[in-house]
């Protein structure tokens, strides 16, 4: 029985180093360190990333990696994503924060009314903007339907609100 809970363990702990060595592998496989302006993942993927690839350093099971690599390039990498998810980071917490302002103010602001303009709808009201618009064009003016979701529908002749479905 301890033998096979050795055993077991032991390969835990094998899993858990090649799990680590393939991501690591991973991240340095890119050819070249990509520029900072565009970063096309998350900051949790980054933060993977990075955190796989330190974890790496110092481990037994990643020898080969460091054989084929140089501290100085492995460092490199680090440095990247160390950057990149700083960056990416910042970016979405400004975008949370700007939607959380946008909510805070929408939700200070009254709800509509028959009459109300399209403009007032999106500037005077709690509403905000629908997630779609379904326009009719006729000979007789505009018709459209504002959908904001779960059956809720905002409906504009000429652009003024006409009714309110709920």
């Amino acid at each position: 029985m301890k033998a096979l809970l050795i055993a077991v363990l032991m390969t835990m702990a094998g899993i858990a180093q090649a799990h680590c060595l393939s991501h690591a592998w991973y991240v340095m496989q890119d050819s070249d360190i990509p520029k900072l302006g565009n970063i096309p993942e998350s900051a949790s993927s980054l933060k993977l990333r990075l955190d796989s690839l330190k974890s790496c350093i110092g481990n037994q099971s990643t020898n080969i990696l460091m054989e084929k690599y140089s501290d100085e390039e492995i460092q490199k990498r680090i440095d990247y994503y160390e950057a990149a998810y700083a960056k990416q980071k910042a970016k979405e917490d400004a975008e949370e924060a700007a939607e959380k302002a946008e909510q805070a103010r929408l939700a200070k602001l009254p709800g509509v009314r028959i009459g109300m303009s399209a403009n007032d709808v999106l500037t005077k009201s709690n509403w905000g903007r629908p997630y779609s618009v379904n326009r009719t064009t006729t000979a007789v003016g505009t018709h459209e339907q504002w959908v904001y979701g779960r059956g809720i529908y905002l409906y504009f002749n000429n652009g003024k609100l006409t009714a309110i479905q709920n």
